[in-house]
């Protein structure tokens, strides 16, 4: 297939029925910003009739890339795109496979859960739980429950920031459980409360999103679901500790959000147990 880029700056700059007929294009793909009365209609409207796709260039690379880039996105895009809807089913089906999940890998893990806490008490002593302020659903903050991976510190870390690869702070117990995950085990509690789902964009430190949100467009809008043990940012992309990172996180979570679904849901959770086997981007 022949594909032409053309970005909608002019009537110059516009792929016309000439164009395509001295250069045979299947696809015109425009990148459009938002510049009001600028919009070849006439040219694009001839290219439509005479059998030429025409697609908008946020559209095609979301369904290439499986993320929402950032670069030029508009609000009126997000407002128009199709997708992003919240049935009330679809959030009660979702809440309901949280409960059962949650319940049967407590269960399940169970055993797992109780090596991991007296390897810790014999490694650093107590306590063998980490609790910290996350941001939920609607900006709502609550405590995080996690099992303890790093040496108790005596004086708090005046700012919050994220892990660095090779942190001195991390117990010989913690690499262990950080890379396989383990640490997450007591996160399933969360899911219980209601703070936290199976699958969503994962919760960050307060201090860290009034951050970004300042830095990154849209990033309080992936507070507008529950946020998830395993996500499709953390599948796709793994740890972000970086503002350029995290905003490649956020077109991966704003995808999730549009698509939202019980199948995506569970190619994120298969995924997810690949991942955990593997203990690849661990931090």
């Amino acid at each position: 297939m022949h594909v032409v880029f053309r970005e909608s700056r002019g009537l110059e700059e516009t792929a016309t029925p000439r164009d395509v007929g001295q250069d045979p294009a299947d696809l015109v793909v425009l990148s459009l910003s938002e510049r009001r009365g600028q919009m070849p209609l006439k040219e694009l409207l001839n290219l439509k009739f005479l059998g030429v796709q025409v697609e908008e260039a946020h559209s095609m690379y979301e369904r290439i890339a499986g993320r929402i880039l950032l670069d030029q996105l508009s609000p009126s895009w997000l407002i128009l795109s199709n997708g992003f809807r919240k049935s009330q089913a679809l959030l009660a089906a979702k809440r309901i496979s949280d409960v059962m999940f949650s319940i049967i890998l407590i269960v399940l893990m169970a055993p797992v859960a109780a090596l991991v806490a007296l390897a810790i008490l014999l490694e650093s002593g107590r306590p063998l739980l980490f609790r910290q302020g996350r941001v939920g659903l609607n900006g709502r903050t609550f405590q995080i429950i996690k099992f303890r991976s790093m040496w108790q510190q005596v004086t708090p870390p005046s700012n919050q920031t994220w892990t660095a690869d090779e942190d001195p702070r991390i117990t010989r117990v913690g690499r262990f459980i950080r890379k396989f995950r383990l640490d997450e085990i007591p996160q399933l509690i969360n899911v219980l409360l209601g703070d936290m789902s199976m699958v969503g964009p994962r919760p960050e430190q307060p201090d860290l999103a009034r951050m970004l949100e300042q830095e990154v467009p849209y990033y309080d809008q992936r507070h507008s679901l529950r946020p998830g043990i395993t996500g499709w940012a953390q599948v796709r992309c793994g740890y972000g500790a970086s503002i350029h990172q995290s905003r490649v996180k956020l077109e991966h979570d704003l995808f999730y959000i549009k698509h939202l679904s019980a199948m995506l849901d569970s190619v994120i959770l298969f995924e997810t147990a690949k991942v955990l086997l593997s203990g690849r981007g661990a931090k």
